[in-house]
């Protein structure tokens, strides 16, 4: 009974949400047409591991604390710093800024998927590109539900276009994922990030607190923690 008392308070009413490690609506890398709720707000954090990242040419795992604000229903911002872990020169290193946007262009309906144009880390210096993490891109997202042992499947397709120089683009070309919630509060995933291919778990506890586990490439692992809040 106790056991069963302590699962229902950390699970029995929640419902998942679709925060990404990159810190806006997505899967794990991948962006989805899921869209905050007007007045929504998230704080959180990845820790992400260095063997795919661009930014410090594969030597430094980083952390990347975030907040995403949705104010707007058609609108959500997003400000993210990346910081390399165990850096030898850490009080050189200035941490590296990476805002975001994304735009609704159409709700999901029955029949229709919804579709976001989004913007991630558009800002860089007039004299040379600075940006590591660039990502111009529409896509288009539709849920499916099951009243079996899984309850939703999401299907997601997008492309991202190196419209803005940079040094690095996350996304570049044709990408998509798929997640599955066999459970309110859990989601399976797997994606093709126009990259490599990822897996992962997402779990909701208490309502308000994700965690969020990827396997990158099958051979890389990096983590995110968010917590969400709504403003009155």
């Amino acid at each position: 009974m106790k056991i069963f008392l302590l699962f229902f308070f950390l699970f029995g009413t929640c419902e998942i949400y679709s925060q990404s490690i990159v810190g806006t609506d997505g899967l794990l890398y991948v962006p989805t047409a899921d869209f905050m709720n007007d007045k929504e707000i998230w704080f959180g954090t990845s820790v992400i591991n260095k063997k795919y990242l661009d930014y410090n040419n594969h030597q430094y795992n980083i952390i990347a604390p975030y907040i995403t604000l949705a104010f707007l229903p058609f609108l959500e911002v997003s400000a993210r710093i990346n910081r390399m872990l165990s850096y030898p020169h850490y009080d050189s290193h200035s941490w590296d800024r990476m805002p975001s946007f994304r735009i609704k262009l159409l709700k999901e309906q029955e029949n229709l998927p919804g579709i976001i144009f989004g913007m991630h880390d558009f800002l860089r210096s007039t004299d040379a590109p600075t940006n590591y993490f660039n990502a111009t891109y529409l896509v288009a997202t539709k849920h499916y539900e099951f009243q079996s042992f899984i309850r939703v499947i999401g299907l997601h397709i997008g492309y991202s276009a190196p419209i803005i120089k940079s040094n690095s683009y996350q996304l570049n070309g044709l990408f998509c994922g798929v997640n599955i919630s066999p459970v309110d509060f859990m989601q399976l995933i797997t994606e093709y990030d126009t990259y490599k291919v990822n897996c992962g778990i997402k779990i909701l506890l208490l309502k308000h607190l994700q965690l969020t586990a990827a396997l990158e490439n099958f051979n890389a692992i990096s983590v995110n923690m968010n917590v969400k809040l709504n403003l009155p």
